[in-house]
């Protein structure tokens, strides 16, 4: 089971394991979907996006926890946007069996497969396919901003899947910003950081790594640094734009 909010996260996960082999798994876009669809089978292993409305990952892991069959406990991966070493403390104290930063990197996702799935399984996982690298990058001179060698990891430079992933992140897009810039004109600071870091994770599978930088830094901001969220929340929209016309161009040039 893949567990995440974001069609985008959704699709770059759902790219790497159909490119590994796996066919049958199911995805959930929030904690309670998860739970409600654990209670009807028993999924060997979930991948547990940390983040996702209604009811967190650490929190659906501990019912999950709870709701296990005795002779069949899953194997929790949690996949999180924060690295930082209390992150992954906590990942563990909430029952999780280990974990993964985003952007998931497929190497280090194709490792865990190996390690944690039953041994049946285990051996069907196959091997992760050689990217074919791109002859001619017209935007490499705008890697900071988007960077196509990152995409085409998941597309194996296949153009028209990466303009499915473009449309797909650039509609997406549209949808965050303009939540966005509700939550902070009716100063809602909790909603706000919460788009700010959907919409880190969606950039970061993309390869839009400035814009994946500018909202990392929402969740090191709290109510009180007004003038901070101000200028943050204008990065953000400025690089989204940036972005936006870049993708553009990149899209026709697929």
């Amino acid at each position: 089971m893949v567990v995440d909010d974001h069609p985008v996260n959704l699709l770059f996960m759902r790219q790497m394991l159909t490119r590994m082999g796996f066919n049958n798994f199911v995805e959930a876009e929030s904690g309670k979907k998860a739970i409600e669809l654990f209670q009807k089978e028993p999924y060997d292993l979930i991948l547990m996006d940390c983040k996702i409305p209604d009811m967190d990952g650490y929190e659906a892991t501990k019912q999950i926890r709870q709701l296990e069959f005795a002779e069949h406990a899953p194997t929790i991966i949690a996949v999180t946007a924060d690295a930082m070493k209390t992150a992954q403390e906590e990942c563990l104290a909430a029952g999780m069996d280990d974990y993964i930063s985003k952007p998931v990197n497929k190497e280090k996702l194709y490792a865990l497969l190996r390690e944690w799935l039953p041994c049946d399984d285990r051996e069907k996982v196959e091997t992760i396919p050689i990217v074919q690298t791109l002859q001619n990058d017209p935007f490499s001179e705008n890697h900071s901003v988007f960077n196509q060698r990152h995409l085409a990891e998941f597309t194996n430079g296949d153009r028209e899947t990466e303009k499915i992933f473009i449309d797909m992140f650039l509609e997406n897009m549209e949808a965050d910003l303009e939540n966005l810039q509700k939550y902070f004109q009716s100063k809602n600071f909790v909603k706000w950081e919460e788009t700010a870091h959907k919409l880190c994770g969606a950039s970061s599978y993309l390869g839009a790594e400035a814009l994946a930088n500018v909202c990392d830094q929402a969740q090191l901001l709290t109510e009180a640094d007004t003038e901070k969220i101000k200028n943050l929340h204008q990065h953000i929209i400025t690089e989204a734009q940036t972005l936006s016309g870049i993708l553009v161009k990149s899209r026709k040039a697929a």
